[in-house]
């Protein structure tokens, strides 16, 4: 094989041990290490991003959709009586009913009734 003139005109490039190395080799193998090392923090970014989503944020993350379940079991339970409490609130408005829960549980009676009381 016949040598160019633009290969000959180089500088012939020496082993480390010679103590040369051509400066395009040089740059090349830096900006390989330059390569690996982005490759190497963008991993150890995601390895951490991984340990903190799944050993810390989704334990919390489950404990907090406990407690939701947990209050909007309550909040139903909550609304329930609610509705049970404005139900007696409206009923007491009516005197007929005030009358007959006196009568039943708090052995009342209207002036001018007479009260019986039958024990066996």
């Amino acid at each position: 094989m016949a040598r160019t003139a633009s290969t000959t005109a180089r500088r012939p490039r020496q082993t480390k041990t010679g103590g040369r190395i051509d400066a395009a080799a040089n740059q090349r193998v830096r900006r390989n290490s330059m390569f690996r090392l982005r490759y190497v923090l963008l991993a150890a970014v995601f390895v951490w991003a991984g340990y903190h989503y799944f050993a810390r944020q989704l334990p919390q993350y489950n404990a907090l959709k406990g407690q939701e379940a947990a209050l909007t079991k309550q909040l139903q339970t909550l609304k329930g009586q609610h509705q049970e409490l404005q139900k007696q609130q409206a009923q007491l408005q009516n005197p007929a009913y005030v009358m007959q829960y006196a009568a039943q549980h708090l052995n009342l009676v209207a002036p001018g009734q007479v009260s019986f009381d039958i024990k066996h």
